[in-house]
């Protein structure tokens, strides 16, 4: 019991913030996260350029990149044509080492980045 004329303190019990996410939430993340760091793979110079060049000509800012993965593809592969295939290899890489569990098959034997990311959001 609490003295008189002392406040009573009150706790307040909240789950850590990774169980308050939702799922689309953490696969964001992990996009998010695999993005980055497979740009940072390239250099700090790199990532940055890449970053200002899909904001600026793109519009597309770097935390929306999960949600906007059609036209963040689409803008890498204007931005290095044939090359944009070792990035899309790079970030596949980053979340297969973050989600192992999740595998991938193509169903028509191209493995294409973007049916890679609607596949990870299903499972």
């Amino acid at each position: 019991m609490t003295e008189p004329g002392k406040p009573r303190k009150t706790c307040i019990l909240q789950p850590p913030e990774s169980q308050t996410e939702t799922p689309e939430q953490s696969v964001n993340n992990v996009i998010a996260e695999a993005v980055s760091e497979s740009l940072s793979s390239f250099g700090p110079a790199f990532k940055q350029a890449v970053c200002c060049q899909l904001e600026q000509t793109y519009h597309i800012k770097q935390r929306e990149i999960p949600e906007r993965i059609n036209e963040f593809t689409n803008a890498i592969e204007a931005m290095f044509g044939t090359g944009a295939k070792l990035i899309e290899l790079r970030i596949i890489e980053a979340i297969h080492n973050k989600m192992p569990a999740f595998v991938h098959f193509p169903k028509q034997g191209d493995l294409l980045f973007a049916n890679y990311i609607d596949e990870l959001r299903y499972f």
